[in-house]
């Protein structure tokens, strides 16, 4: 699993994160919300080794991270950022297909060409396949890099375990494909037992999908637990400033969250 013990990050006088410690299970969604600013993606990145901590260490499978090779921990470990400054007018399944380079020697093979389609298939991008990557839209263009990073992790040698990071990865997406996308995540973080982290800023998005709610506040973990653990009245306002009604979901075993501003 992944474990998170006791991390901070201080720039001058202000800490980014604060003594933060949490752990990641295979098969479950781990999400982090917060407000801007909350320290969110800082701890999404320094779990996945692009930022380094000043205290504390993050571990997967009770291994420190930075002990890790390079190479390695790339066939394992995928990240989708927020931000992807791609602008060559690749097709877009080439893009797909830089998922694989951790996996070859020097060329792509039919194996890596056939995961690259599959993943294009599972992402419903497979017609966006022979366009032009510059063309796409922004949603296009985020589904575009979710077939990538997961044919990075797919299928690894010796059934080691797979760690999947996104940092809001239904930003630019329409309302259907964010529901679309987090059903496809969570069913294959369920199905292959993959480690899956987000950082959402839709609370009934995490609501519905997240198995545990990582909550910050000012850089540090105010709470975590289940989504009806953490999603209370009380909670969200301390976080959010904003007053919310919490009720059951009337089909489904999830709390469903409106809001309003404070009077």
């Amino acid at each position: 699993m992944l474990t998170v013990s006791n991390l901070s990050i201080k720039v001058g006088s202000r800490f980014l994160l604060k003594d933060v410690s949490f752990d990641a299970k295979p098969g479950e969604l781990t999400v982090i919300i917060g407000k801007n600013g909350a320290g969110k993606s800082t701890l999404l990145h320094t779990c996945t080794g692009d930022l380094k901590a000043d205290e504390g260490n993050v571990q997967l499978d009770s291994r420190l991270l930075e002990k890790y090779d390079s190479r390695d921990i790339a066939k394992r470990r995928s990240v989708l950022s927020q931000q992807q400054p791609l602008n060559f007018p690749l097709k877009a399944k080439d893009v797909v297909l830089m998922g694989r380079y951790p996996h070859s020697n020097r060329f792509l093979n039919t194996e890596d060409i056939r995961i690259a389609q599959e993943m294009l298939m599972l992402t419903d991008t497979s017609h966006l396949s022979d366009q032009s990557y510059t063309t796409l839209s922004g949603g296009e263009k985020q589904r575009i890099h979710l077939a990538r990073v997961l044919a990075q992790i797919w299928k690894p040698q010796d059934a080691e375990q797979r760690y999947l990071f996104l940092d809001e990865p239904t930003a630019s997406l329409d309302i259907g494909h964010k529901q679309q996308l987090l059903e496809l995540i969570k069913s294959l973080v369920i199905s292959e037992k993959i480690v899956a982290v987000a950082v959402l800023h839709d609370l009934n998005l995490t609501s519905q999908f997240a198995d545990k709610v990582i909550l910050l506040k000012e850089g540090r973990l105010l709470e975590t637990g289940k989504p009806a653990q953490v999603f209370n009245p009380e909670l969200i306002e301390k976080v959010f400033d904003i007053k919310a009604d919490v009720i059951p979901h009337p089909k489904l075993e999830y709390p469903l969250i409106f809001t309003s501003m404070l009077n």
